[in-house]
């Protein structure tokens, strides 16, 4: 795992990131900023990209890895349908992000829960 140190590192700080990116997500609806929303949606969608792929050759080494895995797959739907229902009023728009965020929460804690341990040690 000593191979992936530096790649678990910044997929940490890039997890913390994407969560950053939701929020201001979230304020930008909010604010009716909804081009400036959706410009950040496509960008937590790349930042989601490289964390799977970041994730698959570790993953491999790792033993326990099905919550994870249920936890992102639970994620990305959800995730998928909410860009779907950009164009929905605003109310209902912040219910599916704000629900986004929990489901993003849960697997990045996830992650974080099995990759930790090998920064730590």
């Amino acid at each position: 795992m000593e191979n992936y140190y530096d790649v678990i590192i910044r997929l940490l700080d890039l997890l913390d990131t994407v969560e950053e990116g939701f929020f201001y997500s979230v304020e930008q609806i909010k604010k009716d900023e909804r081009i400036e929303a959706f410009n950040m949606l496509k960008d937590i969608s790349d930042g989601i990209e490289t964390i799977t792929n970041s994730l698959q050759p570790i993953l491999m080494e790792v033993e326990s890895e099905t919550d994870l895995l249920f936890k992102q797959r639970n994620f990305m739907d959800f995730f998928e349908g909410l860009l779907h229902q950009y164009e929905n009023n605003k109310e209902d728009f912040l219910v599916l992000l704000e629900e986004t965020i929990k489901k993003y929460n849960l697997w990045k804690n996830e992650i974080e829960k099995t990759l930790k341990p090998f920064v730590l040690s």
